[in-house]
């Protein structure tokens, strides 16, 4: 039953650009909200005539027929009967999946209007739009150079009457079919298919037309079984689009070459020149976030920012309470709330977090990340994942919580328990890896190669040895690449912005909280019984200072946190006992936020499994680094 006030779902293959234009849609102030792929996020508009809307950003959809659970939330959204209408975005790149999809939908038998976006040269894409509309009979528009108009236009034709497009899919010997098998004639074609597939969906009959649709496909399927395979009837959809897509492109100017986007795309997936570009990506990675972020925006925020301005403004603050116990709560050096707290979340993780925001955004948008899936899909397979499962491990560069959200487009329980495993086992989240850099800095190169030698190879042996361990079946990689583009600067500097913005809001809070929990802890002379009873293992065989043990309390709060406290210690570490740190804040244990999503992703008994065998790997790794560095006598 449709909503008094109409329901407009976007969608489209990833990549395709449906997010972005929502938000010029309906003038979205938080773009943050719809950033994750995951869920549906919802949205108020109106429309020209200025009836209220709906939109709903779902997640990318590649098939209408996909078993991946992001996919499924899509498909289940779709088959409940709330959308009144669809809003299919396609890109001009790769233009035959997208009609495939298409295709798909009017299984679905909804009105339906077409964007197809990546027209901003149209010459590069020359494409008919009315002879575009009339082969998929519905309101068909491009978005190119003109973009407000174009969306005037598209708007215009979602507020006119709904026009569902004409099921064109042929399945042979169905009309056979019709005439029979009995109790076939009063379903559409699009319902009888729909009905064929396994776990067919019904939603919206009454139990009596359901029980009888379910008896007539079963009927179908035992004359044409190929009508329970979902590949098979895929199939059928992009034979169809090949054919509504042979005469919708003009000719393309002759001699045409391929555009520097075509040729970097390629370059990008093979191995031979993939691998350098990787290696390129990274070091500039390290140039831009530990150089320029970590080393000079952190110096000009402290000579600009905090020295002449927030330090003596608190000193004032203080003075205002004569308690002392305030006074050494806010101020204490080791442990009051501005020095450990405010001041390092502000200028450490604060520039550097935003650099490291910057850079990936400028990737993410750009279309990198699939070709790096494609590229390391064969290294991939030893570990029980396929190329698919870089996207979670890219994720935990960023944040392991959204990270282990993110492995639910992992298809199968095996490479779903692997991939949470490997996030927690040693994957550094945005703040802690940039703030890394601070440290690494003021090391020799020897000691970066050794820490990130060490987290990578880790990733290999301990994916590797959880394959060997985990049964289940690991997938194929079949996932759709987007066009090399050049990114719009203003989306890259609003994306990283909103990024840092939404990081600080909820972190700030966790850095003041874990700054006065462990004040009082020291108050009560709690930390210095810690450091005692912990002595054996941290300094004997971690080679540890005691004050590493406020450190660990801090990561168990939140990693960043560890690490910036690290920071505000590092004088009293060595170069050997900070890199060993660095190593057993990272494996130590997921943050707070991590741990509860591990726990409702996977389930108790995995995620006990996997804390604790990080616990101990982390206990044996501590210790195998030490004695290594003084048994080849070195020193940093």
């Amino acid at each position: 039953m449709s909503s008094p006030v109409p329901v407009i779902a976007l969608i489209g293959l990833k990549g395709a650009g449906k997010t972005s234009l929502l938000q010029r849609l309906a003038h979205l102030d938080t773009p943050e909200r719809y950033q994750t792929t995951m869920e549906p996020a919802e949205a108020a508009g109106t429309l020209p005539d200025g009836q209220g809307i709906v939109w709903i950003d779902t997640p990318a959809l590649s098939s209408l027929f996909s078993s991946f659970e992001n996919e499924k939330t899509t498909r289940n959204l779709l088959l409940s009967g709330r959308p009144d209408r669809i809003l299919f975005v396609a890109q001009v790149h790769g233009l035959h999946r997208a009609l495939a999809l298409f295709n798909q939908l009017t299984l679905l038998e909804k009105p339906v209007v077409v964007a197809l976006t990546g027209l901003e040269h149209e010459a590069d894409s020359p494409l008919d739009e009315a002879a575009m509309a009339r082969e998929l009979g519905c309101p068909v528009i491009c978005l190119g150079s003109e973009p407000a108009a174009d969306e005037a236009r598209l708007l215009e034709a979602l507020a006119g009457p709904p026009v569902t497009p004409p099921f064109l899919l042929r399945v042979p010997r169905l009309a056979h079919l019709r005439q029979t098998v009995p109790g076939l004639d009063p379903l559409s074609d699009a319902r009888l298919l729909l009905s064929c597939l396994p776990d067919a969906p019904l939603a919206g009959l009454a139990p009596a037309e359901a029980r009888a649709v379910q008896e007539a496909a079963r009927d179908l399927a035992r004359h044409n079984p190929f009508l329970r395979n979902d590949l098979y009837l895929t199939d059928l959809t992009f034979q169809l689009a090949a054919r509504q897509l042979a005469g919708q492109r003009r000719p393309l100017p002759a001699g045409r070459r391929p555009g520097w986007g075509e040729r970097f795309g390629l370059l990008a997936q093979r191995p031979i020149t993939g691998l350098p570009v990787v290696l390129g990506l990274l070091a500039l990675m390290y140039v831009f976030v530990g150089l320029f972020g970590a080393q000079i925006l952190v110096e000009w925020m402290d000579r600009w920012v905090f020295a002449p301005v927030l330090e003596p403004f608190f000193l004032w603050f203080t003075r205002l309470f004569p308690s002392q116990f305030v006074q050494r709560a806010v101020l204490d050096p080791d442990f009051g709330l501005v020095p450990t707290g405010l001041f390092l979340v502000l200028g450490i993780v604060f520039p550097v977090l935003l650099t490291y925001y910057l850079f990936i955004g400028f990737l993410e948008s750009a279309g990198y990340f699939p070709r790096l899936s494609v590229l390391l899909d064969r290294a991939m397979r030893p570990m029980g994942l396929n190329g698919r499962g870089v996207m979670p491990l890219i994720m935990g560069l960023s944040c392991v919580t959204m990270a282990i959200m993110t492995t639910r487009m992992l298809e199968s329980r095996k490479e779903k328990i692997i991939a949470s495993f490997l996030l927690v086992l040693g994957m550094p989240c945005a703040p802690l890896l940039s703030t890394m850099f601070i440290i690494l800095g003021q090391l020799p190169f020897a000691a970066t190669l050794l820490l990130f030698g060490i987290l990578l190879s880790q990733i290999f042996v301990g994916g590797w040895l959880a394959n060997k361990l985990v049964s289940g079946q690991q997938s194929e990689l079949i996932m759709e690449i987007p066009p090399i583009t050049l990114p719009d600067p203003r989306w890259v500097l609003r994306s990283a912005w909103v990024r840092t913005w939404l990081f600080m809001k909820e972190a700030i809070p966790f850095f003041l909280a874990a700054s006065f929990l462990l004040f009082l802890l020291n108050e009560a002379g709690a930390v210095t019984w810690l450091g005692n009873a912990s002595a054996p293992l941290v300094e004997n065989f971690w080679g540890l200072p005691t004050e590493s043990v406020q450190v660990f309390i801090k990561t168990m709060i939140r990693r960043e946190n560890g690490v910036a406290e690290l920071a505000h210690l590092k004088d009293g570490f060595t170069g050997n006992q900070m890199l060993i740190t660095l190593l057993i804040m990272t494996f130590l244990m997921p943050c707070v936020n991590a741990t509860f999503m591990l726990f409702k992703e996977r389930g108790a008994r995995v995620a006990l499994v996997i804390i604790g065998t990080v616990l101990v790997y982390t206990t044996l790794v501590g210790g195998a680094v030490n004695f290594g560095l003084r048994l080849l006598g070195v020193q940093w």
